[in-house]
């Protein structure tokens, strides 16, 4: 799973790719739960997540509407995304922005 913006009429960017496994959101943020994408030839975990690595993202919801009303002029993706961060980063900001907690876990790719 991933994470992507984008509508029918625009062109759509990945935001966060493979594997996504966790979702939260509140009125200011979306945080996201990311194992990074392994791309390794013949192997059982080839074009899965490295489960040994989590990777956290978070997006500012007024970022993401200001830049979908503005984006004809053309977007900045890269402010869109805040990470990746390890978990000690994640909780550290966690902590003074007051991130929700993870409401969607998909256990199958955790």
């Amino acid at each position: 799973m991933q994470l992507i913006i984008g509508s029918d009429n625009e062109e759509s960017k990945l935001l966060v790719g493979p594997t996504v496994f966790a979702i939260g959101e509140n009125e200011d943020v979306f945080i996201v739960m990311q194992h990074p994408y392994v791309d390794v030839i013949n192997s059982s975990s080839a074009n899965m997540g490295n489960r040994l690595v989590t990777n956290y993202y978070y997006f500012e919801k007024a970022y993401i509407l200001r830049a979908r009303d503005n984006s004809k002029g053309g977007v900045d993706f890269s402010k869109l995304v805040n990470g990746p961060m390890s978990d000690d980063e994640f909780y550290k900001v966690s902590r003074v922005k007051n991130f929700p907690k993870f409401s969607v876990i998909f256990r199958d790719l955790q």
